[in-house]
Parts: C-alpha cells; sequence; structure tokens
C-alpha cells in the first residue's frame, strides 16, 4: 500500500506548470443507490425521487516529489493531505425506466503544502456539478437476478481548474451497466465505460497528468430480506486512454471502499464506507471515508401485490409469501433452479442442466463420477 501513496509524480519545481484539473476522483453513486460508486440502479417501480447529501474525505490525495534515477518516487511534499468534498444529489425516476440525477461536489477543505506548481485551496470551492441518466433496457436491478442498463454522464466545467476543483473543459462519460440480486440477498453491480477529458497536467513526469479514461465500477453485497440493509465491498478502476502516460502503471488507479447503508422507516437513507487507493494515481488517495444521507423513500407495496414481490396476485402462487419472478411464479426459490422451495426436494441445491426426474428439483446423481 505504500506505492498508493505515488499519486502524483511532480519533477522539479523550477520548471513546473499547472493546467489544472478537477483532483477530486470519488464520483458518488446517484442519490438513493445501495452502493457508493458502483451502480444499482432504481427507477420508479422502487421510488420516483431521492435527495441527500454525500460528505467524502481523502488522505494524501496529491504528493509532490521526484523521481530518482531507478525510477523510485522520492516524496518531498503532501501538497494535499487532507481533502474533505461534499456532494448535493438530487435524483428521479419515470417510466419505470428512465432515471436522470444531478450531483454538485463542493471542496470544503483542503490541507497541505504548496509546491511543484500546485496548491490546497484556502476556502470552499464549487466543483463541476454533474448530469447523468439512467436507462433500463432488461430487467429490473433490485428484483432480477441480471438487469441491462445504459448510462450517460455529463461534467459541466464552472471555472475551478486554476484550482484544481474542476476541469477546464467538458467530460463526458457513456457506460454500461449490468446488476442484480441473485437467490433473493445478494445485490452485484459491473459497469463498464469510456470518459472522455482533455488532457491537463501539473508539473511534469510520468503519472503527473489526466486524460480520457477506461472507468470499471463494480460491488457485491448482502441485502435483507425487505432489500432496506446492505452490506459489502466496492472497487473503482481508472485506466488513462489519452496523452504521454496512457496505459501505464503511473496513470492507472484502483480504489477499494467496504460499505454498508440502511433505509430507515422505508425513507431517510443512511451509510457510511472506508477504502483506500491501492494502486494509486493523481486524486486516488491512501485512505477515503465517505458518510452519506438522503431522503429516498421506498414504494409502498403495489396495489394487488400483498407480498410486495414485484408479482401481482392473480399471478403469484404464493401471494402471502414474497418469493421470485420466473419460473417460481412469485414463490420462494433459494437455489433459484425454477421449483418453489415448497416443491423442491433439495430447496439449496439447483436441479441443473440435468435434474434428477425421481427427485423433484435435485440434480441427478452421477454415480460413477464420469460427468
Amino acid at each position: 500500500m505504500i506505492a498508493a501513496l505515488v499519486v502524483a509524480a511532480l519533477a522539479c519545481e523550477g520548471g513546473a506548470r499547472a493546467e489544472g484539473f478537477q483532483l477530486e476522483r470519488y464520483e458518488p453513486s446517484t442519490a438513493g443507490d445501495v452502493f457508493f460508486a458502483a451502480a444499482h440502479p432504481w427507477y420508479s417501480s422502487t421510488r420516483y425521487l431521492a435527495a441527500g447529501l454525500t460528505l467524502d474525505y481523502g488522505h494524501n490525495a496529491l504528493l509532490g516529489g521526484t523521481f530518482g534515477a531507478g525510477g523510485q518516487f522520492q516524496q518531498t511534499k503532501a501538497i494535499v493531505e487532507h481533502m474533505a468534498v461534499g456532494h448535493l444529489d438530487v435524483a428521479g425516476a419515470f417510466l419505470d425506466r428512465v432515471q436522470v440525477s444531478l450531483s454538485l461536489p463542493v471542496v470544503l477543505l483542503e490541507r497541505g503544502t504548496a509546491g511543484y506548481g500546485a496548491a490546497p485551496v484556502g476556502g470552499a470551492a464549487v466543483s463541476d456539478p454533474r448530469l447523468a441518466v439512467m436507462a433500463r433496457l432488461w430487467g429490473h436491478a433490485d428484483r432480477d437476478p441480471i438487469s441491462v442498463h445504459l448510462g450517460a454522464r455529463l461534467w459541466v466545467p464552472v471555472g475551478g481548474a486554476a484550482q484544481n476543483v474542476g476541469d477546464p473543459g467538458v467530460r463526458a462519460l457513456g457506460e454500461v451497466v449490468l446488476a442484480g440480486l441473485a437467490v433473493r440477498w445478494l445485490r452485484w453491480s459491473l459497469g463498464v465505460g469510456v470518459l472522455g477529458r482533455g488532457v491537463t497536467q501539473v508539473g511534469h513526469g510520468p503519472g503527473s497528468a489526466v486524460g480520457s479514461e477506461l472507468q470499471v465500477r463494480t460491488g457485491l453485497g448482502w441485502t435483507d430480506r425487505e432489500h432496506r440493509v446492505h452490506v459489502g465491498p466496492e472497487a473503482t478502476l481508472g485506466v488513462t486512454l489519452s496523452g504521454a502516460d496512457r496505459f501505464t502503471a503511473q496513470s492507472t488507479g484502483l480504489e477499494l471502499l467496504a460499505g454498508a447503508s440502511w433505509n430507515i422507516a422505508r425513507v431517510i437513507q443512511v451509510g457510511a464506507a472506508v477504502g483506500s487507493g491501492v494502486v494509486s494515481t493523481l486524486g486516488y488517495p491512501d485512505v477515503r471515508a465517505v458518510v452519506r444521507l438522503a431522503y429516498a423513500p421506498l414504494r409502498q407495496k403495489l396495489p394487488g401485490d400483498t407480498d410486495g414481490d414485484g408479482v401481482l396476485d392473480a399471478e403469484d402462487l404464493c401471494p402471502k409469501e414474497a418469493g421470485v419472478r420466473g419460473r417460481a411464479r412469485g414463490c420462494p426459490d433459494q437455489d433459484d433452479d425454477g421449483v418453489a422451495d415448497a416443491e423442491d426436494l433439495c430447496p439449496a441445491l439447483p436441479g441443473g442442466a440435468h435434474p434428477d426426474a425421481a427427485a423433484h428439483g435435485c440434480p441427478q446423481k452421477d454415480a460413477d463420477a464420469d460427468g
């Protein structure tokens, strides 16, 4: 993890130049989301509106120093040793298919030692607001084992490049998100996108510039039966695609987070996470802490859906017991093999591609172990 401290590779102070860019790398997920960075999209069958505040602290987000003859980074300054950012978030959904959101980051605090053409912000500063849209192509993330979504994000510059709280130009990202709810208690998400961003730099040397990126965000978490509690890890990967530092170790970042959230009384969502930039480049801190508070009311059960599992009573074979869609027709199905637990002789073991005809819901035995 010591290598994670090599966030900025800045050469001699006399020849440094500062073009400026948004140093903050953490992009909070949409207000009301159970993950902190990865996307697990919700739509109007879950809620119509969510709004909240995310507070993010990063330690050693920007370091300065020199490279020795052997290529080893020698830190001389912690330019941004402490950084606190608040994100005001609001989101809404309609048609149970489209979600729109807005996030406004505000740098609340930066502390460190100026050097190499960069310095911590003296006071609060508004960063680039983010507009986003997400569209559901197939399935629901909190109802089906797999769902597919398309998303787009746009950051609008507001003139904070000189202080490293914003970019000098527009940034845009397009992404594909796969997400789902497996075996009723395991949430997962995988998002892959490309961020279009101009190449900007602070100082000189390897790892001193940012540019367009390949971004991957993923998460995995446990949830309770009512889908109000969530606990699990997340990972964010960024690989620079443009500029002199593209595809290099100094311009690649990997950050891990472990967090938990809870929806209180189906109205207020609270959460906290902690993590680290285990492979760091510009803006990835060695320690990050996040807390979130949001008004994120969950919709009440749909009319005609007594158990609230998303399958209407008229089609639900178990209308008073929450289950899953598909072949189980609204009945509990622990092993997700399409055979309801009440009829499954092996409720914790999927029948698989070759079910046993004599034992409903069980896999066929392989007495000679030949497959």
